[in-house]
């Protein structure tokens, strides 16, 4: 066979794929763009993509083995302050849909509830943060009404000043995806609001983290930012899936798909469950009482 020279036609398919490289290069820049540096709502997009940038130098640090505490303030922060331009700006989405929220169904747009509410749960990770972060918030006795009303009663003060929306408005949703997600991301919302939750800022209002638990437990550290990813990202996510960049399983996955490194970190926290059992029983019961009446639910807190 003779040799190519150099010189020679490249063959059609490595054109097609130089091509194909150049356009999903372009597709990328103008995604980016249009996503990131368009004048219109420059506020929101800027932040957003700050905090996508903390957050992934944060992961690639603690994957890395570095430890930058900081960040695990500074991320929360910048959560909560998206999700407050995020309201504030956002005015025009629809009302709540008492069938479906547009979170969960495959081609809805949010509700503004629902981005007004997200509000609440950045601030809940925010408390959080701030209170494994600096231990005064634990000693300082000028601390102690905060502190109670953020590990035993986050629930049922601070969250009556944001809207509430409702599972069982997509639970009973005709498409058959949607259903099941929403029924999937419902069970591990309970779990999560109590490990996850109260749990962890019992462990820390009893000292049983010790006085530096961001430095000290890498668990904690993992669970920040799969909290950050459950509460700030997720809805980078579906505006992705509203704008069709990606598809509804995509995100499903996306969004979903962070659930299991969750469970792994609660396997972590088997650990420190056995060793203090009594709490661990108290927090199972707490959430069987969260199927109960309200009242119910103050009354064990």
């Amino acid at each position: 066979p003779r040799t190519p020279t150099i010189g020679a036609r490249a063959q059609p398919g490595a054109m097609n794929q130089a091509w194909g490289g150049a356009a999903a290069l372009l597709a990328f820049v103008r995604a980016f763009c249009h996503l990131f540096l368009a004048a219109r709502f420059r506020a929101h997009r800027l932040l957003g993509l700050a905090y996508l940038v903390l957050f992934f130098l944060a992961t690639a640090d603690e994957l890395a083995g570095r430890l930058v505490p900081a960040v695990y303030v500074v991320l929360p922060v910048c959560g909560c302050l998206q999700a407050v331009i995020a309201s504030r700006t956002f005015t025009f989405l629809p009302p709540p849909n008492q069938k479906s929220q547009g979170f969960f169904h495959p081609t809805r747009a949010m509700s503004h509830d629902f981005v007004t509410e997200n509000i609440y749960f950045s601030g809940l990770l925010l408390f959080q943060s701030c209170y494994l972060s600096f231990p005064s918030m634990r000693t300082n006795s000028l601390c102690l009404p905060l502190e109670l009303i953020g590990v035993f009663f986050p629930y049922h003060t601070v969250r009556g000043l944001f809207p509430q929306t409702s599972f069982s408005h997509s639970t009973n949703d005709p498409d058959r995806f949607t259903r099941f997600y929403t029924r999937f991301v419902k069970f591990f919302y309970v779990i999560a609001k109590h490990f996850s939750g109260y749990f962890v800022n019992y462990l820390n209002f009893l000292g049983l983290f010790g006085g530096d638990p961001v430095r000290d437990w890498r668990l904690v550290r993992m669970l920040f930012l799969l909290a950050g990813w459950g509460t700030t990202i997720s809805i980078f996510i579906q505006t992705l899936k509203f704008r069709k960049y990606i598809g509804k399983y995509t995100a499903a996955v996306l969004y979903a798909g962070s659930f299991p490194f969750f469970y792994l970190c609660y396997a972590s926290l088997l650990v420190v469950a056995y060793e203090h059992a009594w709490l661990t029983a108290l927090t199972l019961c707490g959430m069987a009482v969260n199927f109960g009446p309200r009242k119910a639910q103050i009354g064990w807190q």
